[in-house]
């Protein structure tokens, strides 16, 4: 009897449910908004009330740099040259940071999309100085010709701008890239792509994936799903470290042997894509990152570069390390902890950006610099004031991840985006489930309502001491009639999506 009121009681709270959107606090854009959150203690702010005068700084920053895109490919050219992915990175991260800021505002759609097409039409020349293909033509290209880094990130951001923009411009090229990434991974059979020619880094055919997805959400297609499954279990299996649960940085390209421990820089972008196409592995993955590498020296907190902190060496990936803390792990850190909503972590870490003045100059003054490497050893680097990070390339990487968004949710929002055939199954079976639940619900409600002598009554006189405003007939009316439309409705809502 028990069990059946509290199934009651349960239907109710379901019944009466409703979604919650969380948005973004937007005020004045811009330092001194920034400058006004400084003067108030962390305590007192929220994430988003510190992290908001920074997305909307970087916002017109990159605004400005795009008022004319040969001049920011200049600027990109001079100021990032020394990083592995500077010729890349500071075209697509900003591309997909304009995306996930209409997509969390939409009344900057339009905006947002004119700024990424400009970002995207910049990496495209990009990649084709890169990787060479046939008449230096992306579309023409006849297989990933060993370049997964570049092509991946760009068919990454291309099929994030699908998310907020119907443009067919890039269709020819999107439809090639898509097509010989597809064709490597399965030749591939769950192996890492090479990253560029004779190099591989597991983390590159992360993108690849997501990209791939995004593009069968995109089309309706479904091929990425088996290899996504195929590759995330070679991971398992092969490259991730026994003790740690984590997976290896690097591994041999003919072998496959693990050749690099775990790397905060690599896991911290990694669980920024890794959710767009599994999210239970991220959040297992997130669980032994949170466990093996985070620390809190209670003055500075962060994401170690090695596990446990260890002393290992720094080169550009990690940027400067202080106190087994990587800059790079921490400062991608903030996306991951507002990709696996760890809020605790990520109030951690928002209290100590507000802090970034002092903390730019922590990192400076326990190493020379991170403007380059030689072997393993970072070269001597200048800050420069006009960047909220203090340098170009990581203000593209801090604007992806201050906005990061839930793509595959954000997508069947925007545009209805098909799902498989399982998936709509699936979907079907649960809506139908769930009706019938509510239906069966509002048939035993009414029966109460109309009996007085048997076990309807029984289980009306328990209901009505746990919940005694339920008393009188009209309410057990009330609540049967009210559920079987809730029932009705659902069953309707289910059809016509399966339709």
């Amino acid at each position: 009897m028990r069990t059946t009121t509290s199934f009651l009681i349960l239907t109710l709270v379901l019944a009466t449910g409703v979604p919650v959107r969380i948005t973004a606090q937007d005020a004045e854009t811009g330092p001194q908004r920034r400058e006004a959150a400084q003067t108030q203690s962390s305590e007192s702010l929220s994430p988003d009330e510190i992290l908001g005068p920074i997305r909307e700084e970087l916002l017109a920053q990159f605004d400005d740099y795009l008022k004319s895109p040969e001049d920011y490919r200049k600027r990109v050219t001079r100021e990032c040259a020394v990083f592995p992915e500077g010729d890349l990175f500071p075209y697509v991260y900003p591309a997909m940071a304009y995306v996930n800021v209409a997509l969390e505002d939409p009344t900057r759609q339009e905006h947002c999309a004119r700024q990424a097409r400009k970002l995207i039409d910049l990496a495209i020349a990009s990649v084709t100085d890169r990787v060479h293909p046939p008449e230096r033509r992306l579309d023409q290209l006849t297989d990933y010709r060993n370049h997964a880094t570049h092509l991946g990130q760009l068919n990454l951001a291309l099929g994030a701008l699908g998310l907020i923009s119907d443009d067919h411009r890039y269709d020819a090229i999107h439809r090639r890239v898509s097509d010989v990434l597809y064709e490597g991974l399965v030749q591939s059979r769950g192996r890492p792509l090479q990253s560029y020619p004779q190099r591989t880094w597991p983390f590159d055919t992360i993108p690849v994936l997501v990209s791939l997805q995004r593009y069968d959400a995109g089309t309706g297609g479904t091929r990425s799903q088996k290899l996504i499954r195929e590759h995330l279990a070679w991971v398992r299996a092969n490259a991730t470290h026994p003790d740690l649960g984590l997976p290896y940085s690097k591994v041999d390209d003919a072998t496959g042997k693990a050749q690099e421990l775990p790397r905060g820089c690599d896991i911290s972008l990694r669980l920024c894509l890794l959710p767009h196409i599994d999210a239970l592995y991220a959040r297992e993955m997130y669980a032994q990152y949170v466990k093996h590498h985070w620390l809190d020296r209670g003055m500075l907190a962060g994401f170690a570069e090695w596990p446990n902190g260890m002393k290992r060496f720094e080169d550009i990936d990690s940027g400067p390390i202080v106190m087994g803390i990587g800059l790079g792990a921490t400062g991608l850190g903030l996306g991951t902890t507002i990709a696996l909503d760890d809020g605790e972590r990520l109030r951690r870490l928002c209290g100590e950006l507000r802090r970034l003045e002092a903390l730019r100059r922590l990192f400076s003054a326990a190493q020379p610099g991170a403007a380059g490497i030689r072997g393993s050893r970072l070269l001597p680097f200048q800050l420069d004031d006009q960047h909220v990070t203090g340098f170009l390339f990581g203000d593209a990487m801090l604007f992806y991840c201050i906005t990061w968004q839930s793509w595959n949710v954000r997508a069947q929002a925007a545009h209805g985006e098909s799902r498989s055939t399982a998936e709509e199954i699936g979907v079907l079976v649960y809506r139908a489930l769930e009706a019938t639940i509510v239906l069966c619900a509002a048939f035993v409600f009414y029966r109460m309502a109309r009996n007085k002598q048997d076990r309807y009554a029984r289980m009306r006189r328990t209901l009505s001491r746990a919940l005694p405003f339920l008393k009188s007939d009209g309410y057990y009316y009330a609540l049967s009639f009210f559920l079987a439309a809730f029932a009705v409705a659902r069953a309707v809502e289910a059809l016509v999506n399966a339709i």
